[in-house]
């Protein structure tokens, strides 16, 4: 195993991006040495303030950079998906921030494609991460709590408005997979993740406004 820092590339410099670059910078094994994002002030700001030696505004040039082991998409899902192939088939392992896409043809081509270049294709959980987290999952695993047949989660998220301008699009549908894509998908992979893959048998979901209705984007209620 090398002992040199994974140098990692981050294509979108967004609220997620931005997390990750900053989490390298504490970090001994992993480093950023490039990103790259669309809007030229928040590219070059966010390089400066992180010291990241090199910023693109095309992210085709982070995958082309012979210097990178890895990449970061931190992109929309529903634009997601050619970046992740290209990544791949660029030879750079594939760090993907969830959700992964929006149909699930899309994410089982992206691992197909992983597994036909040999590189790793890692989703972004962080929540698999979390000590406790962490410890359900050795109970289970060892026998400790007995034999689990029936797992049920919950989950409850807040979105206090008014929402920044750019946020907005985190509410449309076809962007983001609605909330079971952008906040649920979490319950969801720790359920699979404690269970080994337990068959789905239900869902449902309810919204409660407890401040005055937001003048969302259209499709937000999808």
């Amino acid at each position: 195993m090398t002992s040199q820092p994974i140098k990692l590339g981050v294509v979108g410099c967004g609220f997620t991006g931005r997390q990750t670059i900053f989490a390298t910078t504490v970090m001994s094994r992993m480093t950023t040495v490039a990103l790259a994002d669309l809007d030229p002030t928040r590219r070059e700001e966010v390089a400066g303030e992180y010291a990241v030696p090199r910023a693109y505004a095309d992210y085709r040039e982070v995958l082309a950079d012979s210097d990178i082991d890895a990449v970061y998409l931190g992109t929309a899902p529903d634009v997601r998906l050619p970046m992740v192939l290209e990544t791949l088939a660029a030879g750079k392992h594939a760090l993907v921030q969830k959700p992964h896409a929006i149909r699930a043809d899309e994410i089982t081509e992206m691992a197909e494609a992983a597994t036909a270049a040999g590189k790793t294709l890692q989703f972004c959980y962080f929540m698999r991460h979390f000590p406790n987290n962490r410890q359900i999952r050795r109970a289970v695993l060892s026998g400790k709590i007995g034999d689990p047949y029936h797992a049920r989660i919950f989950g409850k998220y807040n979105h206090i408005p008014p929402l920044n301008d750019s946020y907005r699009w985190l509410h449309v549908y076809g962007q983001k997979g609605g909330s079971l894509g952008q906040h649920y998908s979490h319950e969801l992979d720790l359920a699979w993740w404690w269970m080994g893959c337990p068959k789905p048998m239900w869902a449902f979901g309810a919204k409660h406004v407890v401040y005055p209705a937001y003048d969302g984007p259209e499709g937000a209620a999808d």
